[in-house]
């Protein structure tokens, strides 16, 4: 499905990568259609989602074009196969705009997301990335952002090297808008690496080539939830056995020394930031390595053995956990009635009146 008005020009590229959101799937794309003050590039990709996440998403577009005039070109696709972590970098690179940003499935756009990122890139032609706040659901829905030239440099804040390479808690996916062509000299971000990393390394590769700003609007409202999308899109079940998520931040920190070549090699930085980038990268990789060896030394001094563990180790363990958790719980319930009647007596819920009511046991004959 594709809806393109003849005379739309559209200023950013909207990416919403879908899988298994059936439920929240009808909040979040109307939260997008919804921009104002810019017409944007909409693309809605189904990863070959189980449920009736595509079936939802046609519908909600389609209730949608039938009450309002279309402003933006909407594009609705469906995947044939899971693409997993592969799926958002195709998308990217399909946009026909330079400066894209991701909505997930489950997450609220304010309605002037668009427009307040559009004026964040506008006001200096040397930002790279924009990340923005998160917000209140009720906020978000009825939020319009007009920031006048003078205001959004107030609300811009820059982001220093030490915030990108520990991870500043905004610098997640869903609260970023980067532009293509800042990052497009770089080699391309494949399922080999984490969610998680992807973030990072996209935001280290914007620093390198421009300013990661900070737009202090609350713009995004995520839902925390077992089936989150970030969960369900990125998180590809790894054959590969893991050691916790360390070996993640090592493999990104790796990625990221590389760029700093790549980056010198192509004149964006000197080799005097290429060297102290990479010396504040090798003392990150010294204290991860230290807290691994350290990990190493005290579970083999307390006779544990540590093993490699897959997904499927991990589920095991949960489902283990729960029960044991759940046997502990009615343990305790035993124990209380125990103790609040010790004449033998039982206490069970009754419908009316108080919450329990006593039972007396019959007599043994």
């Amino acid at each position: 499905m594709e809806i393109c008005p003849p005379d739309a020009e559209p200023e950013m590229s909207i990416l919403m990568p879908l899988y298994n959101q059936s439920k929240h799937v009808e909040a979040a794309i109307s939260s997008v259609l919804a921009q104002e003050g810019v017409v944007a590039e909409i693309v809605i990709s189904d990863d070959a989602s189980t449920d009736a996440t595509l079936d939802e998403a046609l519908r909600v577009v389609g209730v949608w074009l039938s009450k309002r005039e279309c402003r933006h070109r909407i594009v609705v696709r469906a995947g044939g196969t899971r693409l997993w972590r592969d799926h958002l970098p195709l998308l990217v690179d399909n946009s026909i705009c330079d400066v894209v940003c991701q909505a997930h499935g489950d997450d609220l756009s304010a309605r002037g997301r668009c427009r307040a990122l559009i004026d964040a890139f506008n006001s200096d032609p040397l930002i790279s990335l924009v990340a923005s706040e998160e917000g209140p659901l009720h906020g978000v829905r009825r939020a319009r952002h007009r920031a006048e030239a003078t205001d959004l440099a107030r609300q811009l804040e820059p982001l220093t090297y030490g915030e990108i390479l520990d991870r500043h808690p905004l610098l997640i996916g869903a609260f970023l808008a980067w532009r293509k062509s800042a990052v497009h000299c770089f080699h391309r971000l494949d399922r080999g690496f984490s969610a998680a990393s992807h973030d990072r390394i996209l935001t280290f590769r914007a620093s390198l080539t421009g300013k990661v700003m900070l737009l202090k609007l609350p713009l995004v409202r995520r839902r925390s939830h077992p089936f989150q999308a970030s969960r369900l899109m990125f998180h590809e079940p790894d054959r590969h056995c893991r050691f916790g998520g360390s070996l993640f931040r090592i493999s990104a920190f790796l990625a990221m020394k590389q760029d700093l070549d790549r980056a010198c090699e192509l004149g964006r930085i000197d080799r005097m930031k290429r060297d102290m980038l990479e010396g504040e990268i090798d003392r990150r990789l010294s204290v991860f390595q230290q807290e691994l060896a350290e990990s190493f030394r005290v579970y083999t001094l307390a006779g544990k053995r540590i093993a490699w563990v897959d997904d499927s180790a991990i589920q095991k363990a949960n489902v283990n956990l729960k029960s044991r958790l759940r046997s502990g719980a009615l343990g305790l319930v035993r124990r209380i009635q125990k103790r609040m009647n010790p004449n033998g007596g039982s206490l069970r819920r009754v419908s009316g009146g108080g919450p329990f009511e006593h039972r007396e046991q019959s007599p043994i004959p």
